[in-house]
């Protein structure tokens, strides 16, 4: 089992039914969870708003 980053915060999240799908169809391909993969996304939308500034 992975462990747990350090410095999380936890967060509620609703996803839809697609996009859960989707990301459990990643976790099995990529091997990812999916809580990192969330954390990854999030952080590459916060870089692309940071730059339009």
């Amino acid at each position: 089992m992975p462990t747990k980053p350090v410095n999380v915060k936890p967060v509620m999240v609703y996803l839809t039914h697609e996009q859960h799908a989707s990301l459990l169809k990643l976790k099995e391909k990529l091997g990812t969870p999916v809580s990192e993969q969330i954390r990854r996304a999030i952080d590459r939308y916060l870089k692309q708003m940071e730059s339009r500034k």
